[in-house]
């Protein structure tokens, strides 16, 4: 009996470490996308800033995501896609071609997006930077600037296809910026 309560706390203080170590890990991968990423302003349309439950967000909707076509063959859902997106002269951001694999290197005014496509009668695909936490009580204030002024996001994209919201920009100002820690 003694010896099987002796190595109850090493075994309980290993589990602890190894949980804090992948809880590190996790906060470290973030902060390495978000300091290393290629950034990108990606123009936005905003769709909803208030949940009850999560607090001040803004809902972010990407003029892109409408042009992206159909694969040829349908796969499972959920499915991992790459979207190869080009930013333009004017600031907007085209589509240039999706596919299930990564397509390697790009031009400099290219990039490229890991999504994951669902289908649920019509296909929706997710990049995870489509909501955006903002501090309690300025989501409705940005929602209303982005609805009379141009709202865009300052996006850190990996070589990967990760993407992570750096912050928010209004009129090629700055009015959130997401810290890293």
């Amino acid at each position: 009996m003694a010896l099987r309560t002796r190595y109850v706390w090493p075994v309980v203080a290993a589990l602890a470490l190894l949980q804090t170590i992948a809880l590190a890990g996790m906060a470290a991968d973030r902060i390495w996308l978000l300091k290393t990423g290629k950034e990108v302003v990606v123009p936005v349309e905003p769709v909803d800033p208030r949940s009850l439950f999560r607090g001040d967000y803004v809902r972010l909707g990407f003029g892109f995501t409408r042009s992206i076509p159909e694969l040829k063959d349908h796969g499972s859902s959920p499915e991992t896609i790459f979207v190869t997106l080009e930013k333009a002269a004017d600031g907007s951001v085209l589509f240039k071609a999706v596919d299930r694999v990564h397509p390697g290197k790009v031009a400099d005014n290219q990039f490229v997006l890991r999504g994951v496509r669902h289908q649920y009668g019509w296909p929706r695909i997710r990049f995870g930077i489509e909501s955006y936490f903002v501090p309690e009580g300025k989501g409705l204030a940005i929602e209303k600037l982005a609805a009379s002024s141009k709202l865009a996001v300052v996006l850190a994209v990996d070589g990967r296809g990760r993407a992570a919201i750096k912050g928010l920009v209004v009129d090629g100002k700055t009015v959130y910026e997401e810290p890293l820690l």
